[in-house]
């Protein structure tokens, strides 16, 4: 029995280990996402930043606010509210770069993450956009560090999932 004890034990400990080796190996985590949407540049801007729409494509999305600053001047922050299962999650996201047509670029604050994020934008010769964005984050803790490295593929397909709503939802405005 005692022998048993030892091996559970061992295990245990061992996969504690891994998961603890995984979150200082891979400090952060990037993702990067890809669409090209059926509109000229400048609708697929304005639509992707208009906030009163978002809730249109961003799964959980349930507000934002500016907290400081002029809308779209470097440095102002704003306070997005994300749902996710149930559990509210307050993003503070402060915008590091704003050229219209071109980019947006911010980083963002949570309770477990911090992150960030540059979404370019790029007309295509046939009048369609590209749309791309580069994700990075990390988690405020040790043990969300730890984890991270599990989720990465949930949260790729979540982001991926979002553009794909986006960009059919561009698509049929006019």
């Amino acid at each position: 029995m005692k022998k048993i004890a030892k091996i559970a034990l061992t295990g245990f400990i061992s996969i504690l280990g891994g998961l603890c080796l995984m979150g200082i190996v891979n400090e952060k985590l990037e993702i990067e996402t890809t669409i090209t949407v059926n509109k000229p540049i400048d609708i697929v801007f304005q639509k992707f930043n208009d906030s009163n729409q978002m809730g249109k494509w961003m799964s959980g999305f349930k507000s934002i606010e500016l907290v400081k600053g002029q809308e779209n001047e470097i440095g102002s922050q704003y306070r997005m509210v994300i749902v996710n299962s149930g559990q509210e999650t307050e993003l503070l996201e402060t915008l590091l770069d704003y050229r219209e047509n071109e980019l947006v670029k911010l980083t963002y604050t949570s309770t477990d993450i911090n992150g960030k994020m540059e979404i370019h934008f790029r007309e295509k010769d046939n009048g369609t956009t590209l749309v791309l964005e580069k994700h990075t984050m990390q988690g405020n803790s040790f043990s969300m560090q730890c984890f991270l490295p599990f989720m990465e593929n949930m949260i790729a397909n979540q982001i991926t999932q979002d553009y794909m709503a986006f960009k059919k939802w561009c698509e049929h405005q006019n």
